[in-house]
């Protein structure tokens, strides 16, 4: 349990010490401690944990790392995985209603959300990873039957992506109906 520091609001460390639960419950039992020290580096105006971490890309989070270091005086090994496993945790939370409008936009965001690299979306799908990179770019999948798979590989209600795709001109830009 985190004990409550002076200048961190109870409601943050509440925070805090939910996440490290499910860590541990999630991923190495170490991360969730090493999380935890995360209350010694959170910018003093904080007021939303969750959405503070699901902003933070991976130099923000060396960054962290760093100030965390400066501050002890020791490096904590698994601090930056804790990080992005807290982070990962953080972008499962976010709701449908916050999905982009773009296709491409759509898919990272719900890769993110997921915690799913391209390679193991391209696995689950059935494709080449070289496809998922072309999505992530801006271009279409080839059938609607693909997105459908992706709905299902990055566990999207069905349609959730499908309606990303333009209206006009499916065809002309690579979907077809099948």
């Amino acid at each position: 349990m985190v004990t409550k520091a002076p200048s961190v609001p109870t409601h943050l460390l509440e925070a805090v010490d939910e996440l490290a639960r499910q860590i541990a419950k999630t991923a190495n039992k170490a991360y969730a401690s090493h999380f935890r020290q995360v209350v010694k580096v959170l910018p003093p105006d904080l007021k939303d944990l969750h959405a503070w971490l699901a902003s933070l890309d991976n130099p923000a989070i060396e960054e962290l790392a760093e100030r965390l270091r400066a501050v002890e005086g020791k490096p904590r090994p698994h601090f930056t995985a804790a990080l992005k496993r807290a982070r990962t945790l953080a972008l499962q939370e976010r709701t449908l209603a916050e999905m982009p409008s773009a296709f491409a936009d759509a898919l990272r965001w719900a890769m993110e959300r997921q915690g799913i690299g391209l390679r193991e979306l391209a696995q689950r799908v059935g494709v080449h990873h070289g496809a998922v990179q072309v999505w992530l770019r801006g271009y279409l999948p080839r059938s609607q039957a693909i997105v459908r798979k992706i709905e299902e590989a990055l566990d999207l209600p069905e349609g959730t992506l499908l309606e990303r795709l333009p209206r006009w001109g499916r065809q002309r830009l690579g979907a077809e109906r099948r």
